[in-house]
């Protein structure tokens, strides 16, 4: 019995290492890519914050509003939440669950979107200045009256100048916005609890 009890006290203590990536964060974020479907050039703004809380969960808010030539703008937000439990000292594996709503406006009628995806994926710092990322995606979705599933991917890199300032990029494959880039300047602080 003593040996189960200290080997579920080791197993806690290893799933709050704090030498993985950072958790709680906010960003600024500029998107540039092409549209889902009719390969339009999309560019836009976001911002995005991140909470980590009691060692392996998070909680995530992103908010975007990009233009999508020639006439057509679209906003809309992301919560997701889940969990980060180490691999590794410097990789946190990442499961989570994700919701996101928004209205892709133009000179016809507005159409609205939502859905739900399940986001699984690595996060990990190969050095004392880099993370690099990835994670893949199954999105349920609603456009207008029409229901879609889409497999979507995204890989991702971030300099980090101190422990507060970082900049990065994310590419994503077949998302929400179709094929996009986020360039970001991200400022980190310690998770909570």
């Amino acid at each position: 019995m003593k040996k189960l009890i200290l080997a579920l006290a080791a197993f806690g203590l290893s799933s709050v290492a704090m030498a993985g990536p950072s958790w709680t964060y906010a960003d600024l974020d500029y998107l540039v890519g092409d549209s889902m479907g009719n390969n339009n050039d999309v560019d836009g703004f976001g911002v995005r914050g991140s909470l980590g809380f009691a060692g392996i969960w998070h909680a995530q808010l992103d908010y975007f509003d990009v233009d999508d030539d020639p006439n057509d703008s679209v906003d809309g937000f992301e919560f997701r939440a889940g969990i980060h439990p180490a691999a590794t000292d410097d990789t946190d594996f990442v499961l989570d669950i994700g919701y996101f709503d928004g209205t892709a406006e133009s000179s016809g009628p507005d159409v609205d979107f939502d859905g739900i995806s399940l986001r699984t994926g690595v996060r990990s710092n190969i050095s004392d200045n880099i993370e690099l990322r990835s994670f893949i995606s199954l999105t349920y979705g609603e456009v207008g009256s029409t229901d879609f599933t889409e497999i979507d991917y995204s890989v991702g890199a971030q300099y980090n100048f101190n422990e507060a300032w970082s900049v990065g990029a994310d590419a994503e494959f077949n998302g929400i916005l179709g094929d996009n880039m986020n360039l970001y300047v991200r400022w980190s602080f310690g998770d909570m609890m």
